[in-house]
């Protein structure tokens, strides 16, 4: 399907970084079946700040399918 997750715009590095992310196929195998995606990230210092991803296909010029926003309050 070709569909990712991708962050929409860079991350306030002063309060936040991005560790890692890793996928995992699921269990079925079969081709094109959904997985499960997870994304780490570390605080940096006391801030506030909104993590926005946005799946699509990275090679289309369209908007993206789904756009999903948090809220992060490093204390």
């Amino acid at each position: 399907t070709g569909f990712q997750w991708e962050l929409a715009r860079p991350l306030d590095s002063a309060v936040l970084t991005l560790v890692e992310t890793s996928y995992e196929d699921a269990p079925s195998g079969a081709l094109g079946a959904g997985g499960k995606e997870t994304w780490t990230f570390a605080p940096v210092a006391p801030g506030w700040t909104k993590i926005e991803l946005v799946y699509r296909r990275p090679w289309e010029e369209m908007a993206p399918a789904r756009i999903a926003v948090w809220s992060v309050d490093v204390e």
